[in-house]
């Protein structure tokens, strides 16, 4: 596996969804911007990747309080091509396979937006049955809705491990493939596949009030039918067999079943997986225990027979 040994550098606000593709959308250049429209530098330029950066700009969990939540697409140089001012923060901002726009509207209700080229709201969607997560929707290439949802159960902590709590409300996560018009065609829960135990990094198993011991972040689907699901929490990524629901394989976390180099693959709150055109996956590391930290993007070739990854 690739060494992580080059630091992203962040543009000077939060970034809650960023996607690079080589696509021009219909749309005028901006003219003069708001002026609580974030500043945007440009830290580094060496030839980036033609196409647009899509970004929510925002205040949220008591960072950049006086931030104005935002959508916008901007270009290399950092210029806005769009931007639509919110009243609460966005998340997971997107351009979807079918060449729709989508984001999470930051509401209670989590619901997802989906536009079209004019950037109009034309639908919404939502898991149907439990919380919608915010971090991830995707349209898949057959025109369904894969969804991530929050699964809450209510555990008795005493049960699971010494000095856990009685009554805790656990987060699990949820998958749900459905058609646009809301039709359940799959759904998945980790509550059947993964152990609490599993939860890594910060996660206080001995909280009276609230464990979130997946995290799950991202999906994406590798094939018609297998499911790839990112659990920060579990700093693991797992690959899921949709007709029987079972675990193919977990890679990272504290059941490491990948190796590279001889040693288990290892990933400190990971991101973003994705499985690429010339068949690779890639990895958003945000390389929070690392020494020195730091985040990098990991690609990384998978022999899936033999579990290596190079």
């Amino acid at each position: 596996m690739r060494n992580c040994n080059k630091s992203i550098l962040p543009i000077s606000f939060l970034l809650f969804a960023i996607i690079l593709f080589n696509y021009h959308l219909n749309a005028q250049k901006t003219g003069n911007l708001p002026e609580d429209f974030p500043e945007i530098q440009i830290t580094a330029f060496d030839s980036p990747e033609p196409g647009y950066t899509f970004i929510t700009p925002c205040g949220v969990f008591g960072h950049f309080p006086d931030a104005k939540p935002y959508l916008a697409i901007i270009d290399n140089y950092g210029t806005p091509i769009f931007y639509q001012k919110l009243t609460q923060p966005a998340f997971d901002f997107k351009l979807q396979a079918n060449g729709m726009l989508s984001y999470n509207d930051g509401s209670g209700s989590q619901s997802i937006n989906i536009m079209d080229s004019s950037y109009n709201v034309v639908k919404k969607a939502a898991v149907l049955g439990y919380g919608t997560d915010f971090h991830e929707f995707r349209i898949l290439d057959n025109g369904n809705y894969l969804l991530l949802g929050m699964d809450d159960r209510l555990v008795d902590m005493d049960t699971v491990v010494a000095g856990g709590q009685p009554g805790v409300t656990v987060r699990g996560a949820y998958i749900q493939e459905t058609t646009p018009e809301g039709t359940v065609l799959w759904e998945w829960t980790s509550w059947d596949h993964f152990k609490i135990t599993d939860a890594m990094y910060f996660v206080d198993l001995t909280d009276p009030y609230m464990i979130d011991y997946v995290h799950a972040n991202a999906l994406d689907q590798d094939t018609d039918s297998t499911i790839l699901i990112s659990s920060r929490n579990m700093y693991e990524v797992t690959k899921i067999n949709k007709n029987t629901g079972e675990i193919i394989w977990r890679m990272g976390g504290e059941n490491k079943q990948i190796t590279s180099n001889g040693y288990p693959v290892v990933f400190f709150a990971q991101h973003h997986i994705r499985k690429i055109d010339n068949g690779n996956f890639i990895v958003f590391d945000n390389g929070w225990e690392r020494e020195p930290q730091r985040s990098c993007v990991v690609e990384f070739q998978l022999d899936e027979i033999n579990k290596v990854a190079t």
